[in-house]
């Protein structure tokens, strides 16, 4: 019992020391339920806070039903014929809010790079109707940077939005209304077109979950909504992606160390560069070697009679060619003169079985091979 008691108390004190110098560290690890697949989900609350109806779709077509709002990013826009359509439905009354960049589903907002850009860089080529689209709105390029704080106008209103890349145009609109960011390439540009409104930002970090709180993020894009002619607010989200380009997305790690455990297992077991060599003459075996190892196989196996066999049947037909068989007395005292073989050792040596002790088994052999060479076999 005191010994119990004595742990014990060591055990608390030595707990007890552990905790005295632990620093603790916050680390996000991101959204988790519909916050991590809708990255609209905060500006879709907050529409219905303001009294907007809204909707999500991955179709077009149903967004565009009706005059309305929809708000989309470019990567939604695949099919032949798409931007004529919503271009269309926009000169009717509708209000088009275009997300150039950054406003997939699959990316995250915690990610310091995102691969996909880096696949796209590398193969130098967009979807045929986003980059037709583009030019139909007179963009020619479309540029990422580090987020920076500016100025959008609302009469006489003043809001603060940290924007995250700009666009250069061919030919600005002549009746922009809303204009934000670099003179040359802005972030943010909203004006009239027809009888509706096409709003244009470059990136849409401002108005992702992670970042509508911050700065007016928030203000601006209701304010950007309010802009449009009335009716329902459309999330659009028809963003595809390869299984291939989200696997290595959201697992890149993984796959990296698969393929480093690949490449360490073919070294270990693909040893050989270069050609094949010739085999060495010197390092093939003799034959009485491979007898040998024959001979060791079959006594593990308990195949010793396999061994004795041949060298009876040896002896036997070489008496047999001399004129004697293996009964005659003869051929005993034959042997017993020439080698000193009782005839009872010799005839257990012509017709007894293979002993399984290592030692008898050598004295059966030694025995049968005496017998024939005093035959001259």
């Amino acid at each position: 019992m005191i010994r119990s008691g004595l742990f014990l108390g060591l055990l608390c004190l030595l707990l007890g020391g552990c905790g005295r110098n632990a620093k603790y560290e916050e680390i996000e690890l991101g959204y988790r339920g519909p916050a991590r697949t809708d990255p609209f989900l905060a500006a879709n609350r907050l529409l219905e806070k303001l009294g907007h109806a809204t909707h999500t779709s991955r179709r077009l077509a149903e967004c565009i039903e009706h005059p309305g709002t929809v708000v989309t990013p470019l990567q939604s826009f695949h099919t032949r014929g798409e931007s004529d359509d919503v271009l269309r439905w926009v000169q009717g009354g509708g209000h088009f809010v275009l997300l150039v960049a950054g406003g997939e589903s699959w990316r995250s907002d915690w990610g310091e790079s995102d691969f996909a850009d880096v696949f796209k860089a590398l193969q130098k080529r967009d979807e045929p109707e986003q980059a037709r689209l583009l030019k139909t709105l007179g963009i020619a390029e479309v540029s990422k940077s580090k987020a920076e704080s500016g100025e959008v106008k609302f009469g006489a209103r003043k809001l603060m939005c940290n924007f995250a890349g700009g666009m250069k145009f061919e030919s600005l609109p002549t009746n922009i209304s809303i204009r934000a960011g670099e003179k040359e390439k802005p972030a943010l540009v909203s004006y009239r077109l027809g009888t509706g409104r096409v709003t244009l930002l470059a990136h849409a970090e401002p108005w992702r979950n992670r970042a509508l709180s911050a700065a007016d993020h928030a203000e601006v894009f209701a304010s950007i909504i309010n802009l449009g002619a009335r009716g329902d607010v459309w999330f659009l989200n028809g963003v595809r992606i390869s299984f291939w380009r989200m696997l290595w997305d959201r697992a890149w790690l993984a796959i990296c160390a698969l393929v480093l455990l690949l490449i360490v297992w073919l070294a270990r077991h693909l040893r050989r560069l270069g050609p094949v060599g010739l085999l060495k003459t010197e390092s093939a075996r003799d034959f009485s070697d491979h007898l040998l190892l024959t001979g060791a196989f079959l006594w593990r196996h308990r195949e010793a009679g396999v061994l004795v066999r041949p060298v009876q049947n040896a002896v036997i037909s070489t008496a047999r060619r001399r004129g004697w068989h293996e009964s005659d007395a003869e051929f005993f005292t034959y042997i017993e003169t020439h080698t000193g073989l009782s005839p009872e050792r010799a005839r257990k040596a012509i017709s007894g079985s293979a002993p399984a002790d290592p030692h008898a088994f050598r004295v059966m052999m030694q025995d049968l091979k005496q017998m024939l060479d005093a035959l001259g076999g």
